[in-house]
């Protein structure tokens, strides 16, 4: 269920906002094999559930050029809603409120999550690297980020969690694997995901 299952609609059709609780929520019961969401850290060292670098398609255009890392979590702004939705969505708290990954883990111990680390950040590697250990989900876990820095980081913080390739080692394995060479080629990651 890609950004939480954003484009999975529920029997009546209703849709969620990508990477909220409902949307995660409502993959599970539809019987997704994989949650997968994105985190970004905010300033107060908490791991944020959101995809966009800045929080104005989500949040309104007052929030454009602003980023999940400059607000503490408390502060962070809901996320808007077509006039168009139920009223009932309307009056629940956790469609408009981005989630905090451990709230994931929370709703969801036995599901699946990969995990995309957005920005570039060794705090937020530790955090989530800290979450998964706390909630013993290392088999339950894929996790990655295109961004290379990111990658080691979680690698070298648990090389036990399956780890996806940052886009610089698969177009790496791609060219080796072109060249005839990739025996040549350390390979320490579980899967290659495309953007």
């Amino acid at each position: 269920s890609h950004r939480g299952g954003n484009l999975e609609r529920n029997a009546s059709g209703q849709h969620f906002l990508e990477n909220t609780l409902p949307a995660f929520r409502n993959s599970a019961a539809i019987g997704v094999d994989l949650l997968e969401l994105d985190v970004q850290l905010t300033r107060d060292g908490l791991a944020a559930v959101f995809h966009d670098q800045d929080l104005g398609r989500l949040c309104g255009k007052a929030f454009q050029g602003k980023r999940i890392s400059d607000f503490n979590y408390a502060d962070l702004p809901r996320l808007k809603i077509s006039s168009k939705t139920d009223t009932a969505v309307l009056n629940d708290a956790d469609f408009t409120w981005i989630p905090l990954l451990d709230e994931v883990f929370r709703a969801h111990p036995d599901k699946p999550v990969q995990i995309d680390l957005k920005v570039p950040s060794q705090q937020l590697v530790h955090v989530v690297s800290d979450l998964v250990s706390r909630y013993q989900r290392q088999r339950l876990v894929l996790w990655g980020s295109f961004l290379h820095s990111n990658s080691n980081g979680l690698y070298t913080a648990n090389p036990e969690v399956p780890l996806f390739t940052s886009s610089s080692r698969a177009l790496l394995l791609l060219t080796a694997y072109c060249a005839g060479r990739l025996h040549d080629i350390h390979i320490y990651e579980s899967a290659i995901i495309m953007p």
